[in-house]
């Protein structure tokens, strides 16, 4: 790979004399706007992906007939707080634990037996 252009000007008597210029081809600022832009386009294929496991997830609870939930409500109790404790001890952001907090309750109200009706 190439090296980047100089920044800032070059001293005079230098051959490959260039104006200072964050916009000269393939500069620092272009490279970071190509890796900007595929850092958010990879962050939107996460969240697609996400949605897409989110729906098949609520699918496969609510279609569970009630002792599948209740066992699966247990199970997930236990997975939830060894995945926290990893979170926990891990360099991670804190917006990443409150979304996967919000997560895990908005789990465990689909896991809850629904109310009887009357």
């Amino acid at each position: 790979m190439p090296l980047p252009a100089p920044l800032g000007p070059q001293r005079p008597g230098r051959a490959s004399a260039r104006p200072f210029s964050f916009l000269a081809g393939h500069g620092l600022r272009e490279r970071g706007v190509n890796n900007l832009q595929e850092a958010t386009e990879k962050i939107c294929e996460l969240k697609g992906g996400l949605l897409a496991l989110d729906a098949v997830v609520t699918a496969l609870i609510t279609a569970l007939p009630e002792p599948q939930r209740t066992e699966m409500a247990g199970a997930f109790a236990q997975y939830t707080e060894v995945a926290r404790s990893v979170l926990l001890n891990a360099p991670i952001s804190e917006h990443t634990i409150s979304a996967y907090e919000h997560e895990v309750q908005r789990y465990a109200a689909l896991l809850e037996p629904p109310a009887a009706a009357g």
